[in-house]
């Protein structure tokens, strides 16, 4: 039985159901198990919303070019070298295809009663968004 703890704000719910683009991420450092938004674990075909280890399952789908980057912000954060960060990358979908997204992610600190957090949303550059960057109105996309 996977261990929640910290993983299950209604919070989460509400802002993981706001964008069709975006996907909102969570993981326990203590425990290894992460929670994922939906909509991520339809478009990426993740095993499901609360994943044990899915730094194994996310490093397969991302492109072999991108890698090095990827491993090297991740680690940046993870281990308190930079607060937050802030960096693009390819990653296979579901469907077999690469797209291009970013992800903006940090490390929340726990309390002792608390457990440090790794936060984050991908937002996927390849899911046109129905909403006119410079309007701010529907395009009807």
């Amino acid at each position: 039985m996977l261990d929640l703890t910290g993983l299950q704000e209604r919070t989460f719910e509400a802002y993981s159901n706001a964008s069709e683009n975006s996907y909102l991420f969570l993981a326990n450092l203590d425990t290894n198990v992460s929670r994922w938004s939906k909509n991520a674990v339809d478009y990426f075909n993740l095993p499901g919303e609360y994943i044990l280890d899915v730094s194994t399952i996310w490093e397969e789908l991302i492109h072999p070019d991108d890698i090095d980057v990827y491993r090297e912000k991740y680690e940046a954060v993870i281990t308190g070298k930079t607060e937050w960060q802030d960096f693009e990358y390819r990653i296979r979908n579901g469907y077999g295809n690469y797209i291009v997204c970013t992800c903006n992610c940090t490390v929340l600190k726990g309390n002792g009663e608390k457990p440090d957090l790794f936060a984050g949303v991908i937002v996927n550059h390849g899911i046109r968004d129905s909403i006119d960057a410079v309007t701010g109105l529907h395009n009807n996309e």
